[in-house]
């Protein structure tokens, strides 16, 4: 039996794991899940993104709002622009933290070798 087009399979699908959490570095993947016929959420370390770009967390669907859904539910075209556009964000964050963190250990490295050594005095 042959491989389904890729539109029977994107038809098929659940979810895409748009970014890996290894890429991300925070260890929390970005995937795209399908929620409704037509209706994707961006799902972010246990939280959905909304329309303005900040996760909110999902409670059982029992209790889910009009607004909520409405706020956090995307065609596919839109989920998938969100989840990428996350992804770069968080390793852009991460990148920035890390270089501060190594930043700041040379510094104190280099503290430190200073306070090693002592000025000679002269006599």
């Amino acid at each position: 039996m042959p491989l389904p087009s890729q539109e029977e399979l994107v038809k098929r699908a659940v979810s895409f794991v748009v970014v890996d959490g290894n890429e991300t570095r925070s260890g929390d993947s970005v995937i795209v899940e399908r929620r409704a016929e037509g209706k994707w959420s961006v799902v972010f370390g246990g939280c959905v993104m909304a329309r303005d770009g900040f996760r909110e967390y999902q409670g059982f669907n029992s209790n889910l709002t009009d607004a909520f859904k409405k706020r956090t539910r995307f065609t596919l075209e839109e989920a998938w622009d969100l989840a990428e556009r996350s992804g770069r964000e968080t390793q852009e964050s991460y990148n920035h933290r890390l270089t501060a963190k190594l930043k700041r250990n040379e510094k104190r490295k280099e503290a430190r070798k200073a306070a090693k050594v002592t000025p000679e005095v002269a006599e």
